[in-house]
């Protein structure tokens, strides 16, 4: 088992990252910002630079889409390394979780972006066979979802079968905690599914207060990790979708020219 202690270097350096955020005053200067290149040039000057890395005005949205999906995984794998041992690899699943829907989407052959053609681990897997596409999905980091494929088992539930597993022995306390954080998470899925589109954005807002407290409440425990983990995705989330806006605007008027 793990004593706080060990989470101290984990959570000063979560501390630094979480002190980035943009709080909604901020939010709401950068949402101000009309065209995509003002925007990304005031958003690069704010704490959410490191996520515009490599980004350009004219940059097509597939090629967007793709990279915010690269910059979040990459930034799971950073966390990961601060966390003790014991606690990285269900870290590392998270990367995953993003994924799923596409993964949804190519185990029932529905639609899926351009972009993802590119993708090394996920380009793979569309247009093959079906027992190609498992074959294929057992190589990538995907492969614990392989169990449940052919299943009527929801991506989602894998997913959560297998971050369970990764769990390691730990305290009642710990453990707790982490439960906290997935309860709060599958809650707002939950009612967040059944809102109108001008809801959803007052329903990210309390899930991001109620992350806060939890990631203040559970401080040097492995469950702060997801609490920040989360609220993270939500920032990503929102910037993402300020960016891909904007761009699909930018295109709409050069076709018409």
């Amino acid at each position: 088992m793990l004593t706080s202690s060990r989470f101290a270097y984990t959570q000063a350096r979560l501390q630094v990252r979480h002190g980035l955020r943009l709080n909604e005053q901020q939010w709401r200067h950068l949402e101000s910002q009309q065209g995509l290149a003002n925007f990304l040039h005031v958003a690069s000057e704010s704490g959410m630079s490191d996520w515009l890395a490599g980004l350009h005005a004219d940059d097509s949205i597939h090629i967007l889409e793709k990279s915010f999906s690269k910059h979040f995984r990459d930034y799971v794998e950073q966390v990961s390394h601060w966390q003790p041992a014991q606690w990285r690899k269900a870290t590392l699943w998270i990367s995953a979780l993003p994924d799923l829907p596409l993964l949804e989407n190519i185990r029932n052959r529905g639609e899926v972006p351009q972009w993802l053609s590119d993708d090394e681990e996920l380009g793979p897997l569309l247009e093959v066979s079906d027992d190609a596409l498992v074959q294929r999905l057992a190589l990538t980091r995907y492969a614990p979802l392989t169990a449940t494929w052919h299943s009527t088992t929801s991506m989602l539930e894998s997913w959560r079968t297998h971050w369970k597993e990764c769990w390691p022995d730990t305290s009642a306390k710990a453990l707790a905690g982490v439960e906290s954080v997935e309860a709060l998470i599958l809650r707002h899925r939950g009612s967040f599914m059944e809102l109108k589109t001008h809801a959803t954005a007052a329903a990210r807002s309390e899930l991001s207060k109620q992350l806060g407290l939890q990631f203040r409440r559970l401080s040097q425990q492995p469950a702060a990790v997801f609490a920040h983990l989360g609220l993270v995705a939500l920032d990503v989330e929102r910037l993402r979708g300020n960016v891909s806006s904007r761009a699909l605007l930018l295109n709409s008027v050069a076709a018409k020219q």
